[in-house]
Formats: C-alpha cells, structure tokens, sequence
C-alpha cells in the first residue's frame, strides 16, 4: 500500500533550477525565528521564557499549517519567539490558549489567535510590508478563492491518498494539481503572488512541499504538470522556503508514523534519523 502511495504523489519530483531574485526577495530574511527550546514541549512542561514585546508563536516542526505562518513571518522579515509543541502529550500552556490543542498559535501582547489562515491575514494587516495581497478588492478575493480551491482539490485528497491509500483521493489529487497547472497559465506570472509569491503562494507551500518529498524513486506527470514543475521548482529556490524547509526525508518518515498512529511521537521520529 505504501509503494502505491509513492507513486500517487510522485507527479512532482522537480529539477533543480536556478533563478534570479530581485532586491526585495533578497532582503525577506531580516527577521528570524527564536527557537525556545531544543525539543517539543510536552505535557508537564512549564513554558519557557520568552520575549516581551514579540509575536509568540506555539508551533510543530513538521506542521504543514504552522509552517505557513512561519512562512508568513519570513517573508516579512520578522523577528518572533517559536515554541514547539509535542501534539501527542500537549503542554498545558498550549492547551490554555486553545482547548483544541492544535496548532499554530499565535500570541502577540497576550491577545490569542488560532487557525493558520487566521493568523497569516492578521500578520498581513499587523505588518503590511512587503503585501502579500494585491490591492485590488477583486484580486484580492480571488486569491482567496484560489486558496479554497487549492484545500478541497489539492489538500484534502492528499492526506487521504497519503494515509489511507485511497485511489479515488489519488485521482482527485491528481484533478486538483491540473486545476492549479492551469491557473499558473492563467496568471502568465511566476508566482500567484506576481514576480515574487504571495499570499496564496505561501498558504499552497507547505502542503506542494510535502507532495514533492514523496517521490524518491519517481519522476512522473512532468509532460502533463510543467508548469506546476517548474513553479515547485522557483518556490524552492526562495529564501523563505529554503529557511523554514525540512529534509525531504522527514517527511517520509513522519507520514510512515502518522500512518501506523495519530499519536505518533515526533521526538522519538527524530532521534532516529
């Protein structure tokens, strides 16, 4: 079952390709991230001193959502405090700010918000520089759209396809990157964002970057997804991408983990590695 779901995500593994950046890409990473502790945070921990008067973000590692607010925060180059959290045995301090237990959460000057997409639009009017948006009120919906779009054709069926092997999800997933081939054509820019990526593009990222690291063996879809390809492949050469990526490798073996059980351990996953 699991060869199969290789090759059901297999359709973009991309070639290297190098690309220019403009002033403004280059200048993204002023700001950082002040990682609090060496290991996820668990139950019975106390939560570890940080930062007045920086934005407090409680995060995992390999959060695909958590990664895009980490996203966020890079390419506006700002500084912030990140407290990871371990999502099998959940601190207390995090279950305070949202009884949910998930995360990201975002904590700036004790006033909380949750929810990735949430948080990223309160970033954008909290720092409005460089926009993540364009200006017009019509373009600006539509990215949303795109962004809805991208959870029920592409990132829905991708977790279902990598977790149950479901080839319905397969071919639906595969539905869902023909859509998003077509609204690069559309766009005729390199980015959804324009010349550099935006909000769509970074709320896309996390999840197009897990699919590309499920194709080790395979090279597949490039004659019917190039443009797809080709945008992994300008996404990846970006400083923000390149700051909050992970090794390709984890996220193989994290999914096998998440696959077994959904209480899999990040901290013993990473020792093993």
């Amino acid at each position: 079952m699991y060869k199969c779901k290789l090759v059901v995500v297999g359709y973009l593994r991309p070639a290297k390709l190098v690309m220019s950046r403009s002033l403004s890409t280059q200048t993204a990473l002023e700001g950082s991230a002040r990682v609090v502790s060496k290991t996820h945070l668990k139950t019975g921990d106390p939560l570890p001193e940080l930062r007045a008067g920086f934005p407090w973000l409680f995060s995992a590692k390999l959060s695909p959502f958590s990664h895009r607010v980490r996203l966020v925060f890079a390419t506006k180059g700002i500084s912030y405090d990140e407290i990871n959290c371990n999502l099998g045995t959940k601190p207390e301090f995090l279950v305070e700010r949202n009884p949910s237990g998930k995360v990201p959460v975002l904590e700036i000057n004790g006033k909380v918000i949750t929810e990735s997409r949430v948080i990223s639009e309160l970033i954008e009017e909290l720092y409005p520089d460089p926009p993540l948006y364009p200006k017009d009120p019509f373009d600006k919906a539509q990215d949303r759209v795109i962004v809805e779009m991208y959870t029920s054709k592409v990132q829905n069926p991708m977790m279902k396809a990598i977790f149950t092997g479901d080839m319905k999800a397969a071919g639906k997933l595969m539905d869902g990157l023909g859509f998003i081939e077509r609204e690069l054509v559309k766009r005729g820019t390199p980015f959804f964002g324009g010349q550099e990526p935006g909000m769509v593009d970074l709320m896309i990222w996390p999840f197009n970057e897990r699919l590309v690291s499920f194709d080790p063996l395979y090279d597949l879809g490039k004659a019917q997804l190039p443009n797809l390809v080709d945008y992994v492949n300008r996404m990846e050469s970006t400083p923000a991408v390149k700051a909050t990526a992970s090794p390709k490798e984890m996220y193989l073996k994290i999914f096998k983990g998440l696959a077994q059980s959904d209480q899999y351990d990040y901290e013993t996953f990473s020792s093993k590695l």
